[in-house]
């Protein structure tokens, strides 16, 4: 919830995101893949999921696939899910009611379901965002999130 205006533009500070974390990707868009590889790279105990590029290259991901894809994983989490791309976002958070409770970083949102179930959720476009932007996320997560 947002407090009252008190002059200054600062955001409060962001707390830990909750562990367990998981990061889930089907966009296609060749940022996504890079953050991935360096995610790999930086932090290799933390879970990812990322889809299948399709042959041929970096085509928009079909939003039917993502749900499909996603569903065939059973993946149970308690903690946070970092989800890379729109679709990614959509299929899995699926419907509801949600509220954002602020960023983490620029162009990455937190949010969770209104009556606080689930996990945390933080999402982020597929093609927003430098090399270090999932490892900067994950940072973020306490003490488990390295597996």
């Amino acid at each position: 919830a947002a407090g009252a205006f008190s002059g200054g533009c600062e955001e409060p500070a962001t707390p830990p995101l909750p562990p367990p974390v998981m990061v889930v990707c089907a966009s296609m868009h060749g940022t996504a893949r890079m953050q991935l590889e360096a995610l790999r790279r930086a932090r290799p105990g933390v879970a990812v999921a990322a889809s299948p590029m399709p042959p041929g290259g970096h085509a928009p991901a079909d939003p039917a696939f993502v749900a499909g894809w996603f569903d065939s994983r059973a993946v149970v989490i308690a903690g946070t899910l970092v989800l890379i791309g729109g679709e990614t976002a959509a299929a899995v958070m699926g419907e509801g009611r949600w509220l954002c409770s602020g960023t983490v970083a620029p162009g990455v949102a937190v949010s969770r379901r209104v009556d606080g179930t689930g996990p945390v959720y933080v999402t982020k476009a597929g093609a927003f965002g430098d090399e270090d932007t999932l490892v900067r996320v994950i940072d973020m997560v306490g003490d488990e999130a390295d597996g």
